[in-house]
């Protein structure tokens, strides 16, 4: 007596339709990040204690952040095009423009804040 199997191989599919199916949630977080990165930054002319998110008067740092989500990751900051190289210095302290800048945090905290509620985007996201 013999047993027939026959085995079909499907990874590819399925492997095709895991990361459609993540382009959703990954463009969800990367637009909770993003809204809440901005509303952490205040319109001010004084300047932002150390180890707080910076200020701006322009608003040109809010609209900088950006978010672009790609098929199986997503990237999320304040643009360099837009923005030059300061959102760098403020982030992680340093220099520019020949000034050094204190830490002031604004996108690690951000990506904190939203850590709790970014895994309900994928909750059914294969269904």
């Amino acid at each position: 007596m013999s047993v027939h199997v026959r085995i079909l191989n499907r990874f590819r599919q399925l492997n095709e339709r895991r990361i459609a199916a993540q382009r959703k949630p990954l463009a969800q977080a990367g637009a909770l990040v993003m809204t809440i990165a901005r509303r952490k930054i205040r319109t001010s002319d004084k300047e932002s204690s150390p180890g707080t998110p910076p200020h701006t008067k322009t608003r040109r740092l809010k609209k900088a952040i950006l978010f672009a989500a790609e098929s199986e990751r997503v990237v999320i900051g304040p643009s360099v095009e837009l923005f030059g190289t300061a959102g760098r210095a403020h982030e992680h302290g340093g220099e520019f423009r020949d000034e050094v800048y204190p830490e002031r945090p604004f996108m690690g905290p951000s990506l904190k804040d939203a850590a709790p509620r970014v895994s309900a985007f994928w909750s059914n996201s294969l269904t």
